[in-house]
């Protein structure tokens, strides 16, 4: 028969006891606090892929970039913020499809109230099929926001823009952190895609590794999300799956 425990021991015991379990709700807690939060889709086509530095690799209807919700109805526009403001030089438009629909550039004072930086011919023309517009930037107050105007009925097809740079005198570049849109074809009703599940797979670009897993390359050319022998003629090729 086991000897009887006294009060004391008992005390000590639940007092353990109480001390362990507040320590891993404490630890728990804590991790959950700082663990890194699940990193957010962004919708193909959707302002949203105008944010940050271009990654749309070529010239094309690409997911990656954000065109409008029609291909020629009305005129669009891009509301473009930055996460600090910059006295810029040149504002910098990555058009990757169907460029040339450019018209107007405004920015907004202290009151919120729209100011023209600029009006005219686009400097990339229809005739291109990707480019950058260099818009000169004569004011030297320093800019927060901006907003582009696309005269999309005069450009036939969907002028997709993949991202918006402010640069300054000394040649730096500061992207777009949040961008708004007159209209996306990104419908709001369209939910966010399901993650995929499992690890995340980390390949080179075009190497073999990029034809694992579920299909995910958007549109058609030379993307890196595929894979593409190291020649592009010079000997017959093979791929074991």
């Amino acid at each position: 028969m086991m000897p009887r425990m006294s009060w004391n021991n008992r005390s000590i015991l639940l007092a353990l006891v109480l001390l362990t379990v507040g320590l891993c709700t404490t630890y728990l807690n804590g991790f959950e606090e700082f663990a890194d939060p699940a990193p957010q889709q962004n919708r193909s086509w959707g302002p949203e892929q105008a944010v940050g530095k271009p990654n749309t690799p070529q010239a094309g209807d690409i997911s990656t970039a954000w065109a409008s919700r029609s291909r020629d109805d009305q005129e669009e526009w891009l509301l473009c913020e930055y996460a600090a403001p910059v006295v810029a030089a040149t504002i910098l438009v990555h058009e990757t499809y169907n460029p040339g629909a450019l018209v107007r550039v405004t920015t907004f004072n202290e009151d919120d109230e729209e100011v023209e930086l600029w009006s005219g011919v686009d400097p990339t023309p229809p005739t291109e099929k990707k480019g950058v517009s260099k818009i000169p930037v004569q004011q030297r107050q320093p800019i927060r926001k901006i907003k582009l105007y696309l005269d999309s009925p005069n450009v036939p097809g969907w002028n997709e823009i993949d991202a918006v740079g402010l640069e300054d005198r000394n040649g730096n570049t500061v992207w777009a952190s949040h961008v708004e849109a007159s209209s996306t074809y990104a419908a709001d009703n369209i939910p966010l895609p399901e993650p995929v599940p499992g690890p995340i797979r980390i390949g080179r670009n075009w190497g073999p590794e990029q034809v694992i897993g579920l299909p995910d390359t958007h549109g058609f050319g030379d993307i890196v999300t595929a894979w593409a022998s190291l020649t592009p003629d010079g000997q017959e090729e093979w791929l074991i799956c």
